[in-house]
């Protein structure tokens, strides 16, 4: 049976979405699992926060902007690492 990489992570953000809008629009939130594990200026420090946190190791960081577009893209697909 396979799921999908973030289905847990998703959950949360959706759950939270409107709170994190309200409380820190703008800025990068990390998720792992169901829970938060802080808010950042950039994707960049949310990354190297997230490495130094789990390790090489699937987690969830997003935006909280205007337009939604979340992406399920590993981070060396992006030029993160």
């Amino acid at each position: 049976m396979e799921t999908n990489l973030f289905e847990e992570e998703r959950v949360y953000y959706d759950a939270n979405k409107e709170r994190l809008f309200n409380e820190s629009w703008g800025k990068v939130v990390l998720i792992k699992g169901d829970k938060e594990y802080g808010l950042y200026d950039t994707p960049e420090s949310a990354y190297n926060a997230g490495i130094q946190l789990f390790g090489n190791v699937p987690f969830f960081i997003q935006e909280l902007m205007e337009l939604d577009m979340a992406a399920n893209y590993p981070a060396h697909l992006v030029n993160f690492v």
